[in-house]
């Protein structure tokens, strides 16, 4: 019985058992890496590179990254950022208060 079903079914089977598989792949792959995004209250004299810094162990990308991704995403043009501006960032992995403030310190 189990030789006909095969014998009849394999590329079904097989096409199936490949998507499946697939589909968990993927899946889990998505959840790596995945990045989570805070909020941050800019203070006087902080800039994006001393940003990058402050949140360098919350993220995994370099200095210069983090930069370009803030200034897309938060629509800064020439990385002028100003006191009481309320900035996107990306963190990964642990979450943090959704609202954070940068200072120098």
């Amino acid at each position: 019985m189990m030789k006909v079903i095969w014998r009849k079914h394999s590329y079904t089977i097989l096409f199936v058992a490949t998507c499946l598989t697939l589909t968990l792949v993927l899946a889990n792959g998505l959840k790596i890496g995945k990045q989570d995004y805070i909020t941050v209250t800019v203070e006087a004299g902080a800039s994006l590179w001393e940003l990058a810094e402050v949140y360098s162990d919350e993220h995994n990308l370099t200095h210069q990254e983090f930069v370009a991704w803030v200034e897309k995403e938060n629509g800064i043009i020439g990385g002028k950022i100003f006191a009481g501006d309320q900035l996107i960032v990306p963190i990964t992995g642990k979450k943090l208060d959704s609202t954070q403030y940068a200072s120098l310190d």
